[in-house]
């Protein structure tokens, strides 16, 4: 297919230029709520949901015994005891009797909300913007964060959301309010899209379609996508194969992207081949009007690493292709726009474009209500436009947001005494010599803290060591206890202990590259540097016949600093 001939191209410049939204669910809610419905997802799914507070969220996913991936949800929390699981709307009644199965005791009520709650797909870079101005409510940036609005009267929740590359997410509320809502999404000039659009978006932003890119094969490793497991919690569904798939420190296939030359679009089991080697096929896949390519999702042998070039088998013949991470388009999230436009508008300020600086400095502050840094500057802004209220106004606003933030409660003193307000400018005087004062001593604290911290940590390595030393005087030659006890000792700093340890792992498991890794290491600690040099090339070696990328890559860091420094 040719990239002219593609669908959804004018939408997609449409949601990439400013906003877009599809009125249609892909996804709907189930509704946890009760005394125990914390503990009770928190033993069904690999994240630590205990640790999640009120507003929060986290992209993960319901697991078999085996790892693999059954449904892939939002997990939000609402209230102490209120949770919402989004996942595909199809799925839900099959999500909902997976978690029947294990609900025996558990104080908690189960609820398919799908039929009260439309879910909408709202996604561009004016995103938080919009929906900043319509609401009066300022959008959180960070993913999976989710916060209460009033959109022209009607109550919604949005759900921070970026799975297309721009800004964006999940608009839900009653159904009752379909009509009203989307007047009001076209006057602020946020464009209904179709289907075709949205799986473009999908496709550039790498959000995999159970079915086409996911199957029940699919290991949750596999995405590569870290935030969906927390590798130090307590039992869940999955986890001893999650477990011994972490330890082993990599899977052996991965979710990639590709970027394909030419404009033929490949079909989705097309097979992706690494030299004369199949590696892998291809799943979802489109010509990209954002990135003026063909474009697809592949599930890869590990061997295809990223930027690595590979082939695409086509009816035309091969067809060179790059692997890239997912996903493949991205613009710059919150965080990164508030902080262009805090920096655009800290130009325009040491010009004495005041207006010019005050318009940027909101702008920031509708990306990341949370950047202190615009929001001082845009007080300073207002006080040199003559704006005095306004400037107190953001300045008491920055004080109740960051209580010791020493500079905005200086600030508010001095605009109080321009005032006339000079019992309250002295007031606040004093109150900033007590902040200086709490700041050094918090800092004395933390010092002691850390000190006090090290300590600790080296009497629970040591009791590691202890156990360790148990495992193999019961095997000497247990090359995980040999492995564990030696990176143990590193951490101890016991270079010279350590050594023996780490032989013996590589002498059993020659190739084991984290062993090597660390071995170098200690002997380049030791000052042993050509001995460090010849271990981390046997490294580079063994981890390059793995796969093992991370440690490959560390080993290669090393020995190209240790190349350098003679």
């Amino acid at each position: 297919m040719n990239g002219a001939e593609s669908t959804g191209v004018l939408g997609v410049a449409r949601v990439r230029e400013r906003a877009g939204f599809f009125p249609e669910d892909m996804f709907g809610v189930l509704e946890l709520d009760g005394p125990d419905a914390a503990t009770f997802l928190d033993a069904q799914l690999p994240v630590r949901v205990q640790d999640l507070r009120p507003g929060q969220g986290a992209h993960t996913a319901y697991l078999d015994a085996k790892g693999r991936i059954t449904h892939e949800l939002i997990l939000l929390r609402l209230e102490e005891n209120r949770f919402w699981l989004l996942a595909r709307r199809g799925d839900l009644e099959s999500l909902a009797t997976k978690l029947e199965t294990y609900h025996i005791r558990e104080a908690f009520t189960l609820q398919n909300r799908a039929a009260e709650l439309a879910i909408w797909e709202l996604h561009g870079p004016r995103t938080p913007e919009i929906l900043a101005r319509m609401s009066e409510t300022k959008i959180p940036p960070d993913a999976y964060a989710h916060v209460d609005l009033i959109l022209e009267g009607v109550p919604a929740r949005f759900v921070v959301h970026p799975w297309t590359g721009d800004p964006g997410g999940q608009l839900i509320f009653s159904r009752d309010h379909v009509e009203h809502l989307k007047d009001a999404l076209l006057r602020a000039e946020v464009f209904p899209v179709d289907a075709p659009t949205m799986e473009v978006l999908r496709i550039e932003g790498g959000r995999l379609e159970r079915g086409i890119d996911l199957d029940e094969r699919t290991l949750l490793l596999e995405l590569g996508r870290p935030e969906m497991v927390s590798h130090d919690k307590g039992c869940y569904l999955g986890q001893e194969t999650i477990a011994r798939v972490h330890s082993r420190g990599h899977v052996n296939r991965q979710i990639m992207g590709l970027e394909l030359e030419g404009d033929e679009v490949p079909i989705p089991g097309s097979i992706v081949l690494l030299g004369n080697n199949p590696v892998g096929e291809t799943k979802s896949a489109c010509y990209s009007p954002s990135l003026d390519r063909p474009i697809a999702i592949t599930l890869i042998r590990r061997e295809a690493e990223p930027e690595s070039t590979v082939h695409v088998r086509m009816p035309s013949g091969l067809v060179a292709a790059k692997v890239r991470e997912l996903p493949l388009y991205r613009t710059p999230g919150p965080h990164e726009a508030a902080e262009s436009f805090y920096r655009q508008g800290m130009e325009a300020f040491k010009t004495n474009r005041f207006e010019d600086a005050l318009r940027v400095f909101e702008r920031a502050l509708l990306m990341n209500p949370h950047h202190l840094a615009a929001f001082e500057s845009m007080g300073i802004t207002q006080e040199r436009l003559g704006r005095l209220d306004d400037a107190i106004q953001t300045m008491e606003s920055l004080t109740q947001a960051a209580p010791d933030h020493v500079m905005a409660w200086t600030n508010l003193s001095r605009y109080y005494a321009q005032a006339g307000r000079i019992a309250d400018a002295e007031k606040l005087k004093g109150h900033v010599t007590y902040l200086v004062m709490k700041r050094e001593a918090g800092e004395k604290a933390a010092e002691r803290k850390a000190r006090e911290n090290i300590v600790l940590e080296r009497a629970r390595l040591e009791e590691r060591v202890g156990l360790f030393e148990q495992v193999l005087s019961l095997d000497p030659e247990d090359v995980v206890a040999n492995f564990g006890l030696g990176k143990v000792l590193l951490d101890l700093e016991r270079w010279e202990d350590a050594l023996p340890y780490f032989r013996k792992a590589i002498e059993k498991q020659a190739s084991y590259s984290m062993a090597y890794n660390h071995l170098g290491t200690c002997l380049f600690h030791l000052g042993r540097i050509d001995e460090a040099k010849d271990v981390f090339g046997k490294g580079i070696e063994a981890a390059k016949e793995r796969g093992d990328l991370i440690p490959r890559r560390d080993m290669e860091r090393k020995l190209l600093e240790l190349k350098g420094a003679q």
